[in-house]
């Protein structure tokens, strides 16, 4: 049986168009270097080696990341408030 990380189901079934509001949250708020590593992965979940770098990269940057969400969540409550999948 072959292991897969988080990283890489994520982007298995990533919807393109949230993943396009995350960006801009990202862009927003001039998160370069997460911005940078998010992108790697969409589209790209076939490749086994760059979903290991991305799984790595997060694995070293995790409360960096969780500052981050909790910022975003912060900022945009009324946004995930609001949305909902229909």
């Amino acid at each position: 049986m072959s292991e897969r990380s988080g990283v890489w189901t994520y982007y298995e079934v990533l919807d393109i168009n949230l993943a396009n509001v995350l960006i801009s949250f990202l862009q927003e708020s001039n998160e370069r270097m997460i911005l940078e590593n998010y992108c790697k992965g969409i589209d790209h979940d076939l490749n086994e080696e760059l979903m290991n770098e991305v799984d790595s990269w997060v694995g070293c940057h995790e409360e960096e990341i969780n500052r981050f969400i909790e910022n975003i969540f912060l900022k945009h409550r009324d946004w995930f408030y609001n949305y909902s999948i229909v």
